[in-house]
């Protein structure tokens, strides 16, 4: 039997998969980093699983896509 299962490495993140979606409407990520008190460098970071995610900074990304912080950080 074949695993089916896409390594974690390999998986779309939510935080990514909403920053794509509101790209999609016409919200930038510049504009999503602008409005949670961010670099657009942590922002990419984060969406990357690249850096740690803090509470605070969880809770702001959250905020400014308007999305609870469950749905784009699951692992919180």
């Amino acid at each position: 039997m074949l695993d089916t299962t896409i390594p974690a490495a390999r998986r779309v993140r939510p935080l990514a998969r909403a920053l794509e979606e509101a790209s999609a409407a016409g919200v930038p990520r510049w504009a999503v980093a602008e409005e949670a008190g961010i670099s657009q460098a942590l922002l990419s970071m984060l969406a990357r699983g690249r850096t740690p995610v803090t509470d605070a900074s969880a809770e702001a990304v959250a905020r400014a896509l308007g999305r609870p912080v469950r749905d784009l950080f699951p692992e919180r």
